[in-house]
């Protein structure tokens, strides 16, 4: 089911009344997947769900905003993550951070790469991590950034994929993930396990908003769901 209505038409809380009637009528709630816009929704959505629930007990509600998903699948795939990285060393326990760490690793990679017609590193380093963002986000691959660096025209376009290129070995390394980095880790755990096999229901708010990212997982999804709202 495709909801769509204006900002103050309850689109979220007919949502609510979609998610609480499966769960009233016995499904699981390991077989409900809620995808909301941020920790704030996602507190309003289990609340007024509550509210609305008559069954005696429940499991833990699959309540989550893509960025809280993709933090949960790492930490839950961890093992998996660790064996299929390349540079061994399980004494590292993932550090799941913001950009700050990842900004520190990328000057320091910046020292051996010789940017064109960049004077200033502050601006270089401003610009890859705008360019790492879009990539993440907007699901490219390799490909499809050097199709988009051709018609740009873009003088930095090599160096900048080196240089994001050594970044991402380098937070393989340190087993430090930032969230964008948590996403492309993310993709690759949903396409290489059944983490997410039980899942046969999605109920997603605001769909007009996601991310490339996370539609091409809920895209992903779709063929093993039974029902969906979005």
């Amino acid at each position: 089911m495709i909801i769509d209505g204006s900002v103050s038409s309850n689109k979220t809380e007919l949502l609510v009344e979609q998610y609480t009637k499966l769960l009233n009528s016995g499904i699981d709630s390991s077989k409900v997947l809620v995808l909301v816009q941020n920790s704030n929704r996602k507190n309003e959505f289990i609340n007024k769900s509550l509210e609305k629930l008559s069954v005696d007990h429940y499991e833990k509600l699959q309540i989550h905003s893509f960025s809280s998903l993709v933090y949960n699948t790492i930490n839950d795939n961890w093992a998996f993550i660790e064996n299929k990285n390349p540079y061994p060393n399980t004494k590292i326990l993932p550090n799941l951070t913001g950009l700050e760490v990842s900004q520190f690793i990328l000057k320091n990679i910046l020292k051996t790469i010789p940017f064109k017609g960049y004077n200033s590193k502050k601006s270089l380093l401003h610009q890859l991590f705008r360019r790492y963002s879009l990539i993440v986000q907007n699901n490219l691959n390799d490909d499809e950034v050097e199709l988009r660096t051709r018609i740009l025209k873009e003088s930095f376009g090599e160096d900048a994929h080196l240089a994001l290129k050594k970044l991402l070995k380098e937070t393989l390394i340190l087993r430090d993930f930032d969230y964008l980095r948590q996403i492309l880790i993310f993709n690759h755990i949903y396409k290489n396990t059944d983490y997410f096999k039980n899942i046969e229901y999605l109920i997603l708010d605001d769909g007009d908003e996601i991310t490339p990212a996370c539609f091409s997982f809920v895209e992903y999804l779709k063929p093993q769901l039974k029902n969906f709202a979005i």
